[in-house]
């Protein structure tokens, strides 16, 4: 009996620490890609204070973050999120990452879609985003002004005409 309990404490703490070295074996791409999809995720169901915690230190990158994403859930409606790109830029420290936002301004209701670069580092004891800029599609998702042309008549009220029936 003792045999057996030997045994199956051995193949417990094999498979543990199988486990573990596994984990620790994680390419630093496999991992930067795994927390920007954790990101993207956060962000895109509006779980800002998840995403925050991704922000490299320093108040420059954090006030920056808060600026450019504070629309999003009031103004701002993000429809989808993906991660479309990574690409390693120094082996195991930098990263840029391509996000596509697909989003609507709540009192516009037309679908946007814009796509972000992000500059990941792991100069900080884990990847964390170091940057973000829009590189494709509509402006006004990371809080950019978007200028309204002068000349554009205000949007009518649209509905078909009401006929009622016994009038003119």
């Amino acid at each position: 009996m003792r045999s057996t309990v030997r045994l199956a404490s051995l193949a417990l703490a094999g498979t543990l620490a199988f486990t573990v070295i596994g984990c620790l074996g994680q390419t630093g791409g496999a991992s930067a890609q795994q927390i920007a999809t954790d990101f993207t995720n956060n962000l895109r169901f509006g779980r800002m204070e998840l995403a925050a915690e991704s922000i490299a230190p320093g108040e420059k990158n954090q006030a920056a973050f808060v600026e450019h994403h504070k629309a999003w859930g009031s103004r701002i409606r993000v429809a989808d999120a993906e991660l479309i790109g990574i690409k390693m830029v120094k082996k195991d420290e930098e990263a840029d990452v391509s996000v596509r936002v697909s989003w609507f301004r709540l009192d516009e209701e037309e679908l946007k879609l814009t796509t972000i670069k992000q500059k990941w580092t792991s100069k900080f004891g884990g990847w964390r985003l170091a940057s973000e800029t829009r590189s494709d599609g509509d402006v006004g998702l990371l809080g950019e002004k978007v200028e309204q042309p002068d000349n554009v008549p205000p949007s009518e009220n649209v509905h078909f005409a009401t006929i009622r029936l016994g009038q003119n």
